[in-house]
């Protein structure tokens, strides 16, 4: 029994589908992860909640906030505030918040170096997620090496709308009178430093 023999164009139909099959699943790749970096880098603004936008050096009002560990602080202060806008589900925060816990950790270093009662600056994580849990935030610091970083959970976007931070992995330096001197999405230790003396 002979078979008839088959239609060479009808071979050619799989191997034009394979060769397109990689750009498009190039293509299909790409989206998905600019889809997932951007559920990582912004949020929605807050509504309801803070002052207007205004410019950069505009002076905000002062808000009293418990950290995780049970420690009153107010923002701004009678120094320097570094903040750092996070969230437990993003992992391009946790690069940031170790930053910041560095920073944190070498400016007490210097400051008992040189028998001072505090630093010269209130650093501070602010987690955007309401209503996750102290503990869970506790988790995720130690998780990323930050614990050291005292963090709040701002749950009525009391900072994250008075300073108008949509943007995960913001860093903000606040001057004692309530103005933004620095702005920045995942900055070096060295730029954190150089805002924290020239807002000093």
């Amino acid at each position: 029994m002979t078979r008839a023999p088959r239609d060479a164009s009808a071979a050619e139909v799989p191997v034009t589908h394979r060769r397109r099959a990689g750009p498009a699943l190039i293509g299909l790749i790409a989206v998905a992860a600019a889809v997932l970096l951007a559920g990582c880098s912004a949020r929605p603004p807050p509504r309801g909640h803070g002052a207007a936008p205004g410019p950069r050096g505009a002076a905000a009002n002062q808000a009293s906030l418990t950290t995780i560990d049970g420690v009153s602080v107010r923002v701004p202060g009678d120094r320097p505030s570094v903040l750092v806008f996070l969230s437990i589900t993003c992992a391009a925060c946790a690069d940031v918040a170790r930053t910041l816990a560095q920073v944190e950790s070498a400016t007490t270093a210097t400051a008992r170096a040189a028998h001072l009662a505090r630093t010269k600056a209130l650093f501070l994580g602010v987690d955007m997620d309401r209503g996750t849990s102290g503990k869970t935030v506790a988790d995720f610091l130690h998780s990323v090496g930050a614990e050291g970083l005292p963090t709040v959970v701002d749950e009525k976007a009391v900072l994250s709308g008075t300073y108008q931070v949509t943007a995960l992995s913001t860093v903000l330096v606040v001057d004692s009178k309530g103005q933004v001197r620095f702005r920045a999405v995942n900055p070096s230790q060295a730029k954190i430093l150089a805002a924290v003396d020239a807002a000093s």
